[in-house]
């Protein structure tokens, strides 16, 4: 027998509608889908950032450049590290956002903000560099 055995082949098959294949079109964000209620908690974006704070280093609440940082909600926020060792960007309150490690002269993952307010953050490797997002 040559090729993909029939099984896998019809594994494959049956798999595709879920993986989102066959149309050859993608569905625009946010649409098909019930929107969840408004929560503190930013969900990653992906793309371009329309911000992007600069992590300066462990300088408490001068660590983050701009601080406080203003947005828009929706709008999407990255962390740029310009210092020479890792850090984080984390959300103090429960269920907060996470950046996870940011290494030198690297960018976090874009975060998009949903609910106005503010929300102080920290670097949870140096607890003392905090910062706020204020989303509008």
């Amino acid at each position: 027998m040559t090729g993909i055995p029939r099984r896998t082949a019809l594994l494959l098959i049956a798999l595709l509608p879920a993986c989102g294949g066959g149309s050859g079109s993608s569905t625009p964000s946010g649409t098909g889908n019930p929107t969840p209620a408004p929560s503190p908690s930013p969900t990653a974006s992906g793309g371009t950032p329309d911000v992007i704070v600069n992590v300066i280093g462990d300088n408490g609440n001068m660590s983050f450049s701009p601080d406080p940082v203003v947005i828009n909600a929706g709008q999407r926020i990255a962390w740029r590290n310009g210092d020479t060792i890792l850090h984080t960007a984390t959300g103090i309150a429960q269920n907060g956002f996470d950046t996870r490690e940011i290494a030198p002269g690297a960018t976090s993952n874009a975060l998009a903000f949903a609910a106005t307010g503010d929300f102080a953050y920290r670097c949870n490797i140096h607890p003392t560099m905090v910062g706020t997002v204020t989303v509008r």
